[in-house]
């Protein structure tokens, strides 16, 4: 019998709980072997090449900082961390653009195999990073610790479900809404836009149904199961890039 006031989770949530090492380990090293993988294609296309490698390696560094949460333990030093993690989504993810391009320019796609396509990537690269700097990151609020599925992560806002045992809570802290993160969005609406270009230029569209795949996790419900999925999709999601700029050069 569920005990009053208990908050009730679904089998594979409840699971997922215990898990949570194990599943966010997997998943970083899942984005390590994507850089790495991605750096094996560095004569071809270098510097999309070195985009990819720096944001599957950002994303390895995140559920790894996830998995070693409790090890680190609540206090200073895992509020830089994940301080770090948010700084780098920030100003990192737009990189993702350049890939896009590359790959359109390498399947010759109608206008993008051209040097001024090619720059304008890389100037959406750097707009979306002084956006997530400036709009995002320096407006972070404070962090605190979340039970993340058995493990401790710092987030802007907590749920009655996520509180981390041991850890008191102030108002201010329960009553705070996160931020929505502005430059994953953009980047990945522009990349649902040249990726739609490059399948209707030429018929490759594994890029656009993984960047659409991506983009639905926003509906997922974010206190239960939402997270975990959401980042099982970003592994599926960059084994498709990787993938697409491996089989077009």
């Amino acid at each position: 019998m569920q005990k009053k006031g208990a908050v009730h989770r679904p089998f594979f949530v409840a699971q997922a709980m215990t898990a949570g090492p194990f599943i966010f380990g997997f998943y970083s090293l899942a984005h390590a072997a994507f850089a790495l993988a991605a750096l094996s294609l560095l004569p071809f296309v270098p510097w999309a090449v070195l985009a990819l490698f720096v944001v599957e390696s950002i994303t390895a560094y995140d559920n790894l900082i996830i998995v070693l949460g409790r090890r680190i333990g609540v206090g200073a030093v895992a509020q830089r961390l994940n301080r770090q993690r948010f700084f780098l989504h920030a100003v990192c993810i737009g990189l993702l653009v350049p890939v896009y391009v590359s790959i359109g320019a390498a399947l010759d796609g109608a206008g993008m195999n051209s040097q001024g396509f090619a720059a304008a990537g890389w100037l959406a690269a750097a707009l979306i990073g002084g956006v997530g700097f400036s709009l995002q990151y320096r407006k972070l609020r404070r962090i605190m610790p979340i039970n993340y599925y058995g493990c401790l992560r710092y987030a802007q806002s907590v749920h009655a479900s996520r509180r981390y045992p041991g850890y008191e809570y102030s108002d201010s802290e329960l009553a705070q809404k996160p931020a929505p993160p502005l430059a994953s969005i953009v980047t990945v609406f522009i990349g649902l836009v040249i990726s739609c270009w490059v399948g209707w230029s030429t018929g490759f569209w594994l890029p656009f149904a993984a960047t659409a795949f991506m983009l639905s996790a926003a509906a997922l419900p974010a206190e239960t199961w939402g997270p975990l999925l959401t980042s099982a999709i970003e592994v599926l999601f960059s084994a498709a890039l990787v993938y697409s700029l491996a089989v077009v050069i």
